[in-house]
């Protein structure tokens, strides 16, 4: 196997429609963030404002370093909402949740990154593509810990 057969063939494939997996879920979710951030009201107000602006924050260049990837791949990045939308396991949420659910919902759906970014890195890792399997490992740090922090804010959360 050479080191560069990331770069043409069924890995290519592989690869690259693993990262537009997760440029998708990361476009969605941070589309949420913003929205559950603009939107967010009650008792916690502060707290949650503050950190779903944390964690928009973090997401965006990490969209960046993801779509890049692609491209140096030689393949086209994720280019509108309605493809995100089509290809993202995380749904849109159409309406405003409490700020409980708002919480769940983002819980959940850092979770469901974690998982696209997991199967990102092994199929990353069957090509020898070092460099897209460092950076999704990375990201699956910062999501579990966005979750976690998410989780702790729910009533009764372990």
């Amino acid at each position: 196997m050479s080191p560069t057969n990331y770069f043409e063939g069924q890995h290519n494939t592989d690869i690259t429609n693993a990262l537009n997996q997760v440029l998708a879920d990361m476009l969605v979710l941070h589309m949420k963030l913003n929205a559950f951030h603009w939107n967010v009201e009650g008792p916690h107000f502060k707290p949650l404002h503050e950190l779903f602006e944390e964690q928009y924050t973090e997401i965006r260049p990490a969209m960046d370093n993801i779509a890049e990837r692609a491209r140096a791949l030689r393949v086209y990045a994720i280019t509108d909402m309605a493809s995100a939308l089509k290809t993202s396991k995380i749904s849109e949420t159409t309406q405003v949740p409490s700020a409980e659910d708002m919480v769940q919902i983002l819980h959940d759906d850092h979770l469901t990154l974690v998982d696209s970014l997991r199967k990102g890195v092994a199929v990353a890792e069957k090509a020898e593509d070092v460099s897209t399997a460092d950076m999704c490992t990375a990201l699956v740090t910062v999501h579990e810990k966005a979750a976690w922090l998410l989780k702790s804010h729910l009533v009764g959360a372990a």
